[in-house]
């Protein structure tokens, strides 16, 4: 999914709009991917919590909690206008671009 924000985004990377990606272990993966935007981390995941993402998993019946994919558009007064669930990697830089009009 990384990769498709890079290279599908790359363009829109202006003063109007602005991508922030939360995850754990910021540095290793933005170097990974060569991400050319910002990365906040939320190991104590307060942000992920806050947004309703912190949720209980299953993987092989075992529970675990973790961060459900999903993306908020979030305008420049701070009002989420999308909100985006159970994100595709394969699609989701593109439903990203027409839910930004772009």
């Amino acid at each position: 999914m990384a990769d498709s924000f890079r290279g599908r985004l790359s363009g829109l990377f202006h003063p109007v709009f602005e991508l922030a990606v939360v995850f754990g272990l910021v540095v290793t993966f933005k170097q990974k991917f060569d991400l050319p935007f910002a990365l906040l981390a939320d190991p104590a995941h307060s942000i992920a919590e806050a947004y309703g993402v912190w949720v209980e998993k299953s993987m092989y019946g075992k529970k675990y909690m973790g961060v459900a994919r999903s993306t908020f558009v979030i305008d420049a007064d701070g009002t989420v206008v999308k909100v985006m669930r159970k994100v595709k990697p394969e699609t989701h830089a593109d439903d990203v671009l027409a839910a930004l009009g772009s």
